[in-house]
C-alpha cells in the first residue's frame, strides 16, 4: 500500500510500522502533532470503561476501593488523595477509567500497535498510529468544556500530564493521557486527529524491547500496588464461585483475634510501644526513582559450592552474598543482574509452579535469579540490615534447592503461619525458636499461670491465643523473623512475584 505523501491529509498510509513510525516522527518534527497513540486495529477512541462488555458499575466500585487502599497507604503519601494519579495508575493496571493511553514517542505508539497481535488476525488488517496536537486540541474544546463542567461539575475533555512517583511503566512509556466522557462521533469530529494506517506484516517490531516497556525490575509503588491486584484478582474468582456456580464464599474464622481468656484481665494486651508510628517512621518512607536512576545496574556472580550438605551450602552462599558489599558503598541504590550457577557452572534454575506442566509432564523452569531479584528490589529499600538480606536471600535459596525440606536447615522445628497486610494474604513457616525469641519482652507476665505450659508447647499453640502481631511481638524482634523466615519462604507457597516485604504493614499473623 503506497504512502500518500500529502502530510495535510487527515488519513495516511504506510506500508508497514515503520513507515508509520517515520511518518508520525516527521509530523512530530514539524510540530504539526505532538501526541501520539497505537492501535493493531482502527478502533474508535473509547476510554476502557466505556468498552463493550465492561460492567461500568463494577469498575466504578472497583476504582473507588483502589483510591480508598492507596490513601489508606503511608508509604505512597505522594499519591495520596490525587485523583489523577490514583487513576493513571488504575488505567496501568487494568482497571476501566475515563483515560485513554497516549505517548510523546512515535516509537512507543509503533510498539502498541504491534503488540499482542491476536494469532487469528489476517495480514491485510491493518494498525493504526493517532495523532493529536495538544494545543489544538484543547483550544477546540475549550467553549464545550466550559459549558460541560458548568452543568456537570467536569470537563468532558482533557489532556492530562503527570509525573507519578515510581510508576515507572508511565516513565519508560513516556504516557500521557486523554480523559474523556464525550461519544466516540463527538470525540472525532471536534478532535482533529490524524491517522496514520500500515499493514501488519511478519516482520517482528524490534525498535523498543517489551521489557523497557514493562521493566522487569519493579518499583516501590508497584511491589505495594502488586497487593491490592492479589486481592482484586482473589475478589474476582471469589465473585465467580458465587455468581457462576453458585458456591457461597467460605467465611470462617473471620474477625478472628485469639483468646482473650487466657490472659490475666481476659482481654487482649495493648500494642507494643515498639509498634509506635516514630519507631515505624523509616518503613513508612516513600523513595522516589526514577526509571532511568536504575540504568547503572550492577553484575553480580556467584555459583553453588561443590557437594556441600544444605548446611554447608547455606554457610558457602551466606559468604557469597557478603560480597555484594564490596561492588560500591551504596549497593542497596541499585538493581543488580544477578547471574547464580549450580554445581557444574550451569544456570540454576528451578520449577516455576506458577505455570501449567509441558506436554511431557514435567515442570517449566524459571532461572532462580528472578526470584532473587525480585527479593533484592523488595528488599533493598526497606530498613532491613545487610544481615538481613543475606540471611534472607541465602535461605530462599536453601529451601527452593533443597526441597521439600530445605527450609529444615535454618527453621528446625517449625509452624505454618498465614498472616495479611490490610489486604494482601500469603503463607509460610516459621522457626519456633524464632517465634518465641520474638514476643514482646513483659508477654508472659500478662498470661495466666496455668495457660503458660500450654503455650510455651509450640507455635500453633501460641498462634491461637492472639494473631495480632502488634500486641505480640517486639517490632524489631518480629521484623528480623519476618526476614529471615517468612520472606524467603512466600515465594515457594504461593506466586513468586506477590511477595509482602514490609513487616511494618503486617496486621494479622496466624496459623495457616
Amino acid at each position: 500500500m503506497g504512502i500518500k505523501r500529502n502530510l495535510d491529509d487527515v488519513e495516511l498510509y504506510a506500508s508497514d510500522v515503520y513507515e508509520a513510525i517515520q511518518i508520525a516522527e516527521l509530523l512530530k518534527e514539524k510540530k504539526s502533532y505532538n501526541l501520539f497513540r497505537g492501535q493493531t486495529k482502527a478502533w474508535p477512541l473509547i476510554p476502557s470503561i466505556s468498552r463493550p462488555n465492561i460492567d461500568q458499575e463494577e469498575e466504578i466500585k472497583r476504582l473507588n476501593k483502589f483510591a480508598n487502599w492507596v490513601d489508606s497507604v503511608k508509604e505512597l503519601q505522594s499519591v495520596n488523595g490525587n485523583y489523577d494519579k490514583i487513576t493513571a495508575i488504575a488505567q496501568h493496571y487494568g482497571i476501566g477509567t475515563t483515560f485513554i493511553d497516549f505517548t510523546h514517542n512515535p516509537k512507543v505508539a509503533g510498539f502498541f500497535a504491534t503488540h499482542n497481535i491476536l494469532k487469528n488476525e489476517k495480514s491485510e488488517d491493518t494498525g493504526v498510529i493517532i495523532c493529536l496536537n495538544q494545543s489544538v486540541f484543547e483550544k477546540s474544546w475549550k467553549d464545550i468544556n466550559v459549558r460541560f463542567k458548568h452543568d456537570k461539575g467536569v470537563d468532558l475533555t482533557r489532556i492530562i500530564e503527570l509525573d507519578v512517583n515510581n510508576l515507572w511503566r508511565l516513565q519508560t512509556q513516556e504516557g500521557v493521557f486523554l480523559e474523556t466522557r464525550a461519544a466516540p462521533d463527538l470525540l472525532e469530529m471536534f478532535s482533529f486527529f490524524k491517522y496514520i494506517h500500515f499493514t501488519h506484516t511478519d516482520k517482528e517490531f524490534g525498535l523498543i524491547d517489551e521489557h523497557y516497556i514493562y521493566p522487569k525490575n519493579k518499583s516501590h509503588l508497584e511491589i505495594l500496588i502488586d497487593e491490592f491486584f492479589e486481592n482484586d484478582s482473589r475478589e474476582k474468582g471469589m465473585r465467580h464461585l458465587e455468581d457462576v456456580l453458585g458456591m457461597k464464599r467460605m467465611t470462617f474464622g473471620q474477625g478472628f483475634r485469639g483468646d482473650e481468656s487466657v490472659f490475666i484481665e481476659n482481654k487482649f494486651p495493648e500494642a507494643h510501644e515498639s509498634w509506635s508510628p516514630e519507631n515505624l517512621k523509616n518503613w513508612e518512607f516513600e523513595p522516589s526513582e526514577k526509571i532511568d536512576d536504575t540504568n547503572h545496574k550492577i553484575n553480580f556472580s556467584f555459583q553453588l559450592g561443590i557437594s556441600l550438605t544444605a548446611s554447608k551450602q547455606k554457610e558457602h552462599l551466606y559468604k557469597e552474598l557478603h560480597k555484594i558489599e564490596t561492588l560500591s558503598t551504596n549497593i542497596r541504590s541499585y538493581p543488580i543482574n544477578w547471574e547464580i550457577k549450580d554445581e557444574d557452572g550451569n544456570i540454576l534454575t528451578m520449577n516455576d509452579e506458577d505455570k501449567e506442566l509441558l506436554d511431557d509432564e514435567t515442570s517449566p523452569q524459571i532461572e532462580s535469579s528472578e526470584i532473587v531479584n525480585l527479593l533484592w528490589n523488595g528488599l533493598r529499600r526497606l530498613p532491613y540490615s545487610n544481615e538481613q538480606i543475606f540471611d534472607c536471600i541465602s535461605n530462599f535459596l536453601i529451601a527452593s534447592i533443597y526441597r521439600p525440606n530445605g527450609s529444615d536447615v535454618f527453621l528446625g522445628r517449625q509452624t505454618g503461619v498465614e498472616f495479611s497486610t490490610n489486604i494482601a494474604i500469603n503463607r509460610a513457616s516459621v522457626s519456633d525458636e524464632l517465634l518465641f525469641a520474638s514476643v514482646r519482652d513483659n508477654f508472659w507476665e500478662l498470661i495466666k499461670e496455668e495457660k503458660k505450659e500450654e503455650i510455651l508447647k509450640d507455635g500453633y499453640e501460641l498462634l491461637s491465643i492472639l494473631i495480632d502481631p502488634k500486641r505480640l511481638f517486639d517490632f524489631n524482634k518480629f521484623a528480623n523473623l519476618f526476614v529471615r523466615n517468612v520472606i524467603p519462604l512466600q515465594p515457594l507457597f504461593s506466586s513468586y512475584d506477590k511477595i509482602i516485604f514490609s513487616a511494618a504493614r503486617i496486621s494479622t499473623f496466624g496459623l495457616s
